[in-house]
């Protein structure tokens, strides 16, 4: 049978492995969290990006641009130009 002394080690040996164990396990998570934070954080800045460009594209074709209008004969002449918020007939 093993001695008082030989128990003590024993299960301090158990209690130092299952202390290395969790901060082994902490670190993982923490590594995990980091990565998921990252990977949001990535995914958002492309979000924005998207609608920048595409606030951009939609500027670029709406609003305040100029447009000319030409009837429908095969001469293809004027017939009007208009300036901020055109809306043909």
């Amino acid at each position: 049978m093993a001695s008082h002394d030989q128990s003590f080690k024993a299960g301090e040996a158990k209690g130092q492995t299952q202390e290395k164990t969790n901060q082994m396990m902490r670190n993982i998570g923490d590594k995990a969290q980091s990565a998921k934070d990252k990977t949001a954080q990535t995914a958002q800045a492309a979000k924005d990006k998207t609608q920048q460009a595409a606030q951009a594209a939609k500027e670029r074709t709406t609003g305040d641009n100029v447009k000319i209008f030409v009837n429908g004969d095969t001469c293809g002449s004027l017939t009007g130009i208009c300036v901020n918020n055109c809306v043909s007939k």
